[in-house]
């Protein structure tokens, strides 16, 4: 019980019900269970009859990166696989770059729980175009079909959504970029590198455009490719 007093009713009723529909399933399921080698507790570890486990987090709440890093060294220390679900707290319909990257896994996706539908709901093709909005590919699946996916390696028959890059795209980002050199948006360190390695002006490098696909940046993507290339001229 002390474990669960500062729970909110939503984490509780979400452990509750992926644990009885593992045990459905065959899996073993274990609550709250602690881990005393790193100091730690899963929400839930559901394992197989070879031993195999899985650690779940359902997290309704912030967290820090440096708290969320040391929970997901904690257990990669001890050989067990973690995944973060994410609760209704956290929006995937509309999610900041910030989350998605604070918990995208080893694989670059990112998992919610949705509770009413008992589905999971997983971001991918984590990329962000120049000039774009940040929208990752939404895939559903069945728990059911997520936990065999894990354990017997079964398809999701997910439908992955290829990157493609055409010339009115391109247009745009071209565009866009103009636009930004004629309102003087581009920073000056930039402009500066840019005149110490003598190139007539910013503009003259269009090739910055193609291919931009970087998430998860705190500047614009083609700021930072052109950051880096001046950089290492």
């Amino acid at each position: 019980n002390s474990f669960s007093e500062n729970e909110s009713e939503i984490h509780l009723l979400a452990k509750q019900k992926i644990k009885e529909a593992t045990e459905r399933l065959g899996y073993r399921a274990e609550l709250e269970k602690v881990l005393p080698l790193i100091s730690q507790r899963a929400d839930l570890i559901i394992s197989d009859s070879a031993g195999k486990e899985l650690a779940i987090k359902f997290q309704q709440s912030p967290i820090s990166i440096p708290r969320l890093r040391e929970r997901n060294q904690g257990y990669k220390s001890i050989g067990l696989s973690v995944i973060w679900f994410l609760g209704p707290n956290y929006s995937f319909t509309n999610p900041s770059q910030r989350t998605v990257f604070k918990f995208a896994d080893q694989e670059t996706k990112v998992y919610y729980y949705d509770q009413n539908k008992h589905e999971i709901i997983i971001l991918t093709a984590l990329f962000k175009r120049d000039y774009y909005k940040f929208e990752p590919v939404v895939h559903r699946v069945l728990f059911n079909s997520f936990i065999k996916n894990f354990f017997l390696k079964q398809s999701l028959t997910e439908q992955s959504e290829e990157i493609l890059i055409n010339k009115k795209i391109l247009f745009k980002q071209a565009n866009a970029l103009q636009k930004d050199l004629l309102l003087k948006r581009v920073p000056t360190e930039i402009c500066r590198l840019v005149y110490k390695h003598r190139h007539i002006n910013v503009a003259c490098g269009p090739w910055i455009i193609h291919q931009g696909t970087q998430a998860g940046l705190k500047t614009t993507n083609w700021h930072w490719r052109l950051m880096i290339i001046l950089e290492l001229e």
